[in-house]
């Protein structure tokens, strides 16, 4: 795998990080006891920290393999939505679908497979490098995993400073690696997040809700989150849950010679935003200018609601 398209500092932070990483894993697979003193912001003190726990700890499933390190606990809540948290490192995330935790091999700290959709969403911890931004050694990150242009996300979640995003294709596989770069209680963390999905399987306006519904729910908080996000709102368009699937008697999408073109605009202001995002002005003029109906683009309140209508017209 090249890394020519990253900076000579990117390439330098990339190795840094990947060699403390191969040595941490060297030393989990030997059973070898955490270092006595641990080094400022790697994984080896996280390792050993005991889940948090609080009274969100009443009632969680447990969803995980037995091998799963102590510190991570998958609770599944209401939707078919499953909060995934890593005590670890502080960071939780939530993912629809009923998803399935296997065991994680190749470096893998985590991979769940969604039952409701041909979709897998894999989860891997690296110490973060000091004294090197994070929004650097976010893009290194995504770059290298992708050998694509990454590009910067504000998700404004709770305890994440800097999110790079890049896309891979393969014939019809497609891997997004979202890396998260953050923390909270002091400690600072980097979270990558891979989904990956074949599109001949998996329509676009579905492998977008996930995204944005896997990326827009995770965060970085002191003592674990008490709630398990909805992730995806109520839609006039839209049955509730994955797998998407379109209502009875949902507003009709407006006559056009064009439903590929249609899709795409949807989708394309729908953009990033997690499915429960509301839309803001400039979003709603966007809606309208693209379906050329004042009425109907009054109706679409959330981004969800814009990817069911891109969901419509891909399959009218």
């Amino acid at each position: 795998m090249t890394k020519d398209h990253l900076t000579d500092e990117d390439k330098a932070v990339l190795e840094q990080m990947m060699k403390r990483r191969a040595e941490e894993q060297a030393r989990r697979a030997a059973g070898g006891p955490p270092p006595a003193v641990p080094a400022g912001g790697t994984l080896a003190e996280k390792w050993a920290e005991p889940f948090g726990g609080s009274d969100e700890e009443d009632g969680l499933f447990a969803a995980l393999p037995r091998t799963t390190p102590v510190g991570i606990v998958a609770i599944d809540g209401p939707g078919g939505v499953t909060l995934y948290r890593d005590g670890r490192v502080r960071f939780s995330i939530a993912i629809p679908g009923k998803p399935r935790f296997v065991a994680a091999g190749g470096g893998l700290d985590a991979v769940a497979e969604l039952t409701a959709a041909p979709i897998a969403v894999s989860l891997i911890m690296v110490p973060p490098q000091a004294g090197v931004p994070l929004a650097a050694q976010a893009a290194a990150l995504a770059g290298d995993i992708t050998q694509a242009e990454p590009r910067p996300l504000a998700l404004g979640q709770p305890g994440v400073d800097a999110v790079s995003v890049a896309t891979l294709n393969q014939g019809t596989d497609v891997r997004t690696a979202a890396v998260l770069a953050g923390g909270a209680a002091g400690k600072s963390a980097i979270v990558i997040v891979m989904i990956d999905h074949d599109r001949a399987r998996v329509d676009a306006a579905t492998a977008a809700t996930v995204q944005a519904a896997v990326l827009g729910s995770a965060a970085f908080t002191p003592e674990p989150r008490r709630r398990i996000p909805a992730v995806l709102p109520d839609s006039p368009w839209l049955e509730p849950g994955l797998p998407l699937r379109l209502r009875a008697g949902r507003p009709a999408l407006p006559a056009t010679a064009d439903r590929a073109a249609l899709a795409e605009g949807l989708l394309a202001i729908a953009g990033d935003l997690p499915p429960d995002r509301a839309l803001d002005d400039g979003a709603r003029a966007a809606t309208a200018r693209v379906l050329g109906d004042a009425a109907l683009a009054a109706r679409v309140a959330t981004a969800h609601d814009l990817r069911g209508l891109a969901l419509d017209a891909l399959r009218a």
